[in-house]
């Protein structure tokens, strides 16, 4: 059902569309490659129940779940290249625009400077979550509002973690000062670099390398400068 939902007729599509589309793809191919056997026992384990949810929930209501359904994906998308992006840093492989060519590729990561570009804009519109602390509400009994109750009742997610920003703008960060890539858009790096000065929480694990790197740049950026009015 899944996959009839995400089939995406690609004769009119643009590099964007193309690039978000492979995007869901991966998504699915890594989920279900990843998917765990065991039932759902507690809220720490809800991602996966919108699976189990969705039959009954197109019967009952199949408005809501196209809507559901439809964001739901999105999301998981984005969140997905986000790990991706995170995991090909993390092995220090190279940024490339993905293709019909390179789609299965595992020497490349998709470009960080769009996916941060795409997920801040959809955090500005939608807001994001922060799905642990919402679970552990839901213990308690907390209700949320009606979003958050989307994801406690059936496991859909509709607005991106807030993990997931942080790491959108890291990873481009981390990725841009490490390898100085001209491929970047480095209009979108700077942006990015702002945030992390803007919103560095205490315990990001790349706080003192994304400082160090920072600074470097802001350094030479200063030094460039000197010289280019001096010369």
């Amino acid at each position: 059902m899944v996959e009839e939902q995400n089939a995406v007729e690609t004769t009119d599509e643009t590099p964007d569309e193309k690039r978000k589309r492979l995007g869901r793809e991966r998504t699915r191919k890594h989920r279900n490659r990843n998917k765990p056997p065991e039932e759902i026992t507690s809220f720490s384990q809800i991602a996966e129940s919108w699976e189990k949810n969705e039959a009954a929930l197109k019967k009952a209501d199949p408005t809501l779940h196209s809507h559901l359904l439809a964001s739901h994906g999105a999301i998981m998308g984005w969140e997905a290249e986000s790990e991706e992006i995170a995991e090909g840093v993390k092995d220090g492989l190279r940024a490339e625009t993905r293709s019909a060519e390179t789609a299965d590729s595992t020497e490349i990561f998709p470009m960080p400077d769009l996916s941060f570009r795409d997920i801040k804009a959809v955090a500005s519109n939608k807001g994001t979550t922060n799905y642990r602390q919402l679970e552990a509400d839901a213990i308690k009994g907390s209700q949320g509002d009606d979003l958050e109750q989307s994801y406690i009742r059936y496991g859909f997610r509709l607005r991106l973690s807030h993990e997931t920003l942080r790491n959108a703008r890291e990873n481009l960060v981390l990725y841009a000062l490490r390898t100085h890539d001209q491929n970047l858009n480095w209009e979108i790096v700077h942006e990015a670099i702002a945030d992390c000065s803007a919103y560095f929480p205490r315990f990001s694990p790349n706080q003192d390398e994304l400082q160090r790197l920072i600074q470097e740049h802001r350094g030479a950026t200063e030094e460039t400068a000197w010289k280019l009015k001096n010369a």
